[in-house]
This record gives C-alpha cells, structure tokens and sequence, in this order.
C-alpha cells in the first residue's frame, strides 16, 4: 500500500473554504464542519404554498470554495427528490454569488441504484442523469459515500469520488462482535454485486467470503429470493450479511433465511446506508438477526434506534457515527491531499 499521509488545513485553505448544508441531515453537517474547523454558512430554506422549493444563502460566497453538503435522505419535511432539487438549488445559488469553486458532497445520492437498466425495459439510468445535474446546477467536482456503483462516476463531468466506508462499518462489526464470534465468522454478500465489498471485508477481518445469488421478482419490487448457491455447513458458525443499504430489508430477511437454512444462528447485518423504508424496522425487530450495524449518513438509523432498543426481543441496534471519518475524507479533498490517506487497509482500496 502506498505511503500517502493524512494532511493538515492551512490557514489559507481554511480561510478559502466555506461549507454549506441543506436541511436532510442537519445533525451530521455540524458535526462534520466542526472537526473540520472551516465556517459553516447559514442558509435559509422553505417551501413556496406551491411546494417548490426555495433557498437563500445568508452569507457571501464570492471567491470561495464552497462544499455544498446534503444527503439525499427521505425526512418528515421532504422526500428524497425534494432534497436533491434543495442540493442543486443551494449549489446554483452559490455559482449566482461568485463562488469559485463548489464541490457537491452527498453521503447518500439519489437514484444511486438505478445504474443500468434492466434488459428489455424502458428505464431511466437515474443516477447518470443525477450526476449530470450536480454538474449543471455549478458543481466542479463531487463526493460520494459508498455509492452504489462506482462505474457510475464516469457520469459526472469533472471529478468525482466515492468515500468506501468499509472500514467504517467494520468498525461497528468488531466493536459488536466477541474475540469467539470473529474467530468463526463468515462475511456474507446478498448478491455478487457486493462480493468485491465482502471479499474485501473478510481479508480484512481474517474471516472467510460468501456470496449468494439474489432473484428479484421485478426492479421495482420488494420480494426477493436467495437460490441457486449451494452453501457450506454453517452450524456452529457466525455470520455478518454486508451490504451498502439496507431499504426495506428484504434482501437481508432473505439472505438470513437462506444462512440460517445452511445451520447458523448466529446472524448480523451491516450497511453503511440506512434507508429504513416501510416495512424495514418491522422486518428487522422480527428478524431473529443477533445484531444490525448501520452508520447514520441518513438520519434514519438514529431515529430508528429508540424503537429497538425499547424491544427486548429485537435485535441488537448499533449506530456507527461517520462524522469523523466523513471529515478526515473532506479535509484530503479540501487540502488537495490523497484520499486513500484515510484508509487503514490496503484490502479498501483492491478493485
């Protein structure tokens, strides 16, 4: 692995830096710009009578590099799309006031699954068309948290980066997990498009990779199924399912069956992305998993924890707070450094 080190800001990059955020995960922004040390610009936003939206930075921008933050996360106020359309419109108000330069930074982007289309259909490659409008809107460059494809990138203008949050939410797995449960531990993919991530996670952590064959009933649907794979004898044995977002949970309910139908009861589940949608959080109570780590890039999974913790046959509900590591990538892209200074395993960065 290469020698690249972490940077410092100097005074006059943090002088030349400002931060603005949306309103999808206020909690998270300030965490992160106050590691950072950099100034975070207030901004106003609303909604017309009409439901558009509506924006004003209240500070100037003029010749400043602006990171404009916001996670395409669903809330009471908005839906997912609804903060998108708020990411563009905080960023071409900031292109408007003279900045010099704007990077869009989004933990969680929208339409980030939709990267092909599937055969015979007449679909959207959502994510391409997102990217395009990141760069339309003024961004010269983009940050992104485990996105779903990082082929996906090549979409976006100019340059564009994904955070692999691997180490993060194995931060979580050993923080959970006994020295007993580690030593017999299989990392499960739900499908091969996360073997490269579970591979990587079991060198890792010493353990062994196994990739399922996930069937979807359509690309719109909920039901999923976990066949065709012939696993080995998993009695005994402990297992963590690793996926970049868990949304209604039923790829992570249908890989646990199919893992405890090979003979473990001992079951986790771990994602970076925690969408939470209906009917997750009732899925999951119910899962028979031992434990489900999330990190909080969408405000979900903090707001969920209440509901497990106060139910003692639900699983084990962990949190991972991402702001420092989120802050330690912002501060290498920031300072012109290296991005993978970050990374504490060479295995984060094999392809």
């Amino acid at each position: 692995m290469p020698d690249f080190e972490k940077i410092s800001l100097s005074e006059e990059q943090m002088h030349q830096t400002v931060f603005v955020s949306g309103d999808a995960h206020p909690e998270l922004a300030v965490d992160i710009v106050e590691r950072l040390g950099i100034e975070h610009i207030p901004v106003k936003t609303s909604q017309h009578p009409n439901s558009e939206e509506y924006v004003n930075i209240l500070r100037s921008v003029r010749g400043k590099d602006v990171v404009v933050m916001q996670t395409h996360a669903e809330t009471d106020e908005r839906k997912s799309g609804e903060a998108l359309i708020q990411h563009l419109l905080l960023m071409s108000a900031a292109k408007e006031a003279s900045a010099k330069q704007i990077t869009a930074f989004s933990p969680n982007v929208y339409g980030a699954r939709q990267d092909k289309k599937t055969f015979g259909q007449r679909e959207p490659i959502t994510i391409k068309l997102t990217l395009q409008m990141l760069a339309l809107a003024g961004a010269d460059r983009s940050l992104f948290v485990d996105i779903h494809s990082e082929q996906s990138l090549v979409a976006f203008p100019g340059v564009a980066e994904n955070i692999r949050a691997l180490e993060l939410v194995l931060k979580g797995v050993r923080g959970e997990l006994t020295p007993e449960e580690l030593r017999n531990l299989d990392v499960v993919a739900p499908d091969e498009g996360r073997g490269k991530t579970a591979r990587r996670a079991a060198k890792i952590l010493g353990a062994r990779a196994i990739i399922l064959d996930k069937e979807r009933s359509s690309s719109d649907s909920q039901d999923v199924s976990h066949t065709g794979v012939a696993l080995p004898d998993l009695t005994g044995r402990t297992a963590v399912i690793i996926d970049d977002m868990i949304d209604t949970a039923g790829t992570i309910i249908s890989a646990k069956d199919a893992i405890s139908a090979a003979g473990s009861s001992n079951i986790y589940a771990a994602a970076t992305h925690p969408w939470l949608s209906d009917p997750a959080v009732e899925r999951l109570s119910s899962s028979g998993l031992k434990g489900i780590i999330l990190t909080d890039t969408n405000p979900q999974a903090k707001e969920a924890k209440p509901y497990f913790d106060a139910d003692p046959d639900a699983p084990k509900f962990t949190v991972v707070s991402s702001a420092g590591f989120l802050s330690d990538a912002l501060r290498q892209v920031i300072g012109n450094g290296h991005l993978e200074a970050i990374y504490e395993n060479k295995e984060s960065l094999e392809n």
